[in-house]
């Protein structure tokens, strides 16, 4: 049996000397830091955030290649102005009235004392989670941005823009502030209840699809509503397919975010986001194609957003299979609730927001009392297929909180609206819708090549040419067709001068017009003779002209405001009608207050030779 020297040794030290204790060493080492921030779940939560904040060009893609070409620009305005004006207000006061410390423990509002995130500390945590307080903040800037930015897609093409930066930071102020902290803030008073909201079912689309429909019905409907029947074209599809496929992807941060950490329930969040997508998707293509024969690439877009918005309140509540019923769920309330908006009640929700947000975010939180888990997630309580349909209480505090919040963003929409109306009309003149409000509002186009839209054709403008589509195949248009090429500015025998550089080369041509001379109009001209509706009568005029009809007939067939060609004067309008009692004021109100008020312009020769 060997002997263990090295022991030996060890007890002949300590007891000739003691231990260390004993001569009062301190052998614990340098004391640890002591930190509640997790690496992981901070590093998920950054990568969380950038995700939702690549939300923001989705939503503007897909609701520009949705709608017409001539709003384009007006949709990326009001989503880039309201992304940095709604998180400036974040910023100095929004996350202290939300997420600040509860005014008088009564759970409606918080008070000032993080305004500018003062108090906000970027290495100590926020009360249960494990990451940086000022991470949570910037999180949450996110669906605070958003949020109001989702019904541009509703009242789109028609709401001026002071009106619009009056909406969108009133409702921020007055309807996500005190909703988001009711629920979400840990003294809010429906949090106390128990309402649950895992990621903005309730907070976010609800109060956003409610106070869309409440935004058109004050609205009303797009000019030429009724002749489209709700179906207004759309402008760039594969635009509109790049919008959706991030917002797909930024969904992921989105709900795998507001688990606030790189855990097993922000994995529940994801799944459940791809088979919501994915399986909604799949059903509403189904459902449509059996109708109507046509796999609608539209169809499938909406389809996978309703499905992400849907699952939204739900995703860290309930279990893959529960996600694949409601998804199925969502994708019929999507359809009903489209026909009965838009085929029974005519109401112009141009993109469908009060359905693909409102109406999926209200079944997705009630589908919480029927299949929350606890399983899935500690926080959560269990519905009614884990209770064997005996324990009522969450569905009822689900419904509670849904019929709160949504009843609130009306009243407070409409408030906010009726309040502006008073100050400034809500909406563009009819010039301006018709003419687009990128070029009204906005002077600014997409392209080159936009079109501008008029009663009696398009104008396309290409490089080296500008066409007037036939009025037939124009979806904007409602009078007689007139084509017509229009060519850079070239010498004619008509005149005796080369045209200036601002000038187009018309030739006229269509059905019984025959040859035609070409005619030199400056392009604002154009414009304008497009927006009153008189490519008509000119081309009248052209054609009178080509058979040697005698000049004051063919004064007698043009319209009053434009007289004979070849260097007549247009009639001057009569001071009513330039004065706004009448409608036959001018359409091309460049003057305009850059709010859809314009104001007409001086009087000026509509056809001009040079």
């Amino acid at each position: 049996m060997g002997v263990d020297f090295n022991a030996l040794e060890a007890s002949a030290i300590t007891a000739a000397l003691g231990t260390a204790e004993q001569w009062g060493a301190d052998v614990s080492g340098p004391e640890a830091p002591t930190s509640c921030l997790n690496a992981g779940d901070t590093a998920w939560m950054l990568i969380a955030t950038v995700l939702v904040l690549g939300m923001f060009p989705g939503v503007a893609f897909f609701e520009l290649g949705l709608l017409r070409k001539k709003n384009t620009t007006s949709i990326i305005a009001q989503i880039f102005c309201g992304l940095p004006v709604l998180s400036t207000m974040w910023f100095m006061f929004g996350y202290s009235l939300t997420f600040g410390p509860d005014i008088g423990d009564v759970g409606i509002l918080g008070d000032l004392s993080e305004c500018f995130l003062a108090t906000v500390s970027f290495e100590s945590c926020r009360e249960e989670e494990q990451i940086p307080s000022a991470l949570y903040a910037l999180f949450q800037m996110m669906f605070a941005c958003i949020t109001p930015l989702l019904m541009t897609g509703a009242y789109a093409e028609r709401l001026a823009w002071r009106p619009f930066v009056a909406l969108t930071c009133l409702w921020e102020l007055f309807v996500y502030y005190p909703v988001a902290h009711w629920i979400w803030h840990p003294h809010g008073w429906l949090n106390k209840i128990g309402v649950q909201d895992f990621a903005g079912g309730i907070v976010i689309h609800t109060t956003a699809g409610v106070s869309s429909l409440v935004c058109v019905m004050l609205l009303g409907r797009r000019h030429n509503y009724h002749k489209k029947k709700g179906l207004f074209p759309y402008s760039n599809l594969p635009f509109a397919c790049v919008g959706a496929t991030l917002l797909w992807t930024g969904w992921f941060g989105f709900n795998g975010g507001s688990a606030f950490g790189a855990n097993s329930v922000a994995l529940h969040a994801v799944v459940n986001s791809q088979i919501a997508a994915s399986v909604c998707c799949t059903t509403m293509l189904a459902i449509t194609y059996y109708h109507t024969h046509t796999p609608s690439t539209i169809v499938m877009l909406n389809g996978a957003i309703a499905g992400l918005a849907g699952v939204t309140p739900a995703s860290g509540y309930i279990t893959p299979v529960s996600t694949f019923v409601l998804a199925i769920v969502l994708a019929i309330s999507c359809e009903l609730g489209t026909w009965i908006l838009r085929d029974k009640c005519k109401i112009d929700d141009a993109l469908e927001v009060s359905v693909v947000h409102g109406l999926t975010g209200v079944v997705g939180a009630l589908y919480i009392g029927i299949a929350g888990s606890k399983a899935v997630n500690p926080d959560s309580a269990d519905g009614l297929v884990y209770t064997a349909g005996k324990d009522w209480t969450l569905l009822g505090v689900q419904f509670l909180g849904v019929s709160v919040a949504g009843g609130w963003a009306a009243l407070v929409t409409y408030t906010i609206l009726k309040g502006v109306s008073y100050f400034t009309p809500l909406r563009v003149s009819h010039a301006h819708e018709v003419k687009g409000l990128d070029a009204a509002i906005h002077l600014e186009t997409a392209s080159v090549s936009q079109s501008v839209t008029s009663t009696a054709g398009r104008l396309r403008l290409h490089s080296n040419a500008v066409t007037v589509e036939a009025a037939e195949s124009s979806s904007e248009s409602d009078d007689e067709p007139v084509v017509a090429d229009i060519r850079p500015s070239e010498p004619h025998s008509m005149f005796n001068e080369r045209p200036d550089n601002n000038s187009v080369m018309v030739n006229l041509r269509g059905s019984g017009l025959g040859p035609a001379p070409a005619l030199s109009l400056s392009l604002d001209v154009l414009e304008y003779l497009a927006a009153k509706g008189e490519l008509q009568t000119l081309t009248t005029a052209l054609r009178n002209q080509a058979q040697g009809q005698p000049q004051q007939q063919q004064q007698q067939q043009q319209s009053p405001h434009i007289l004979g060609l070849g260097g007549a004067a247009a009639r001057q309008q009569d001071d009513d009608d330039i004065q706004g009692g009448s409608s036959a004021a001018p359409y091309d109100q460049r003057n305009g207050d850059g709010n859809g008020n314009g104001v007409a312009n001086e009087r000026r020769p509509l056809l001009s030779k040079k």
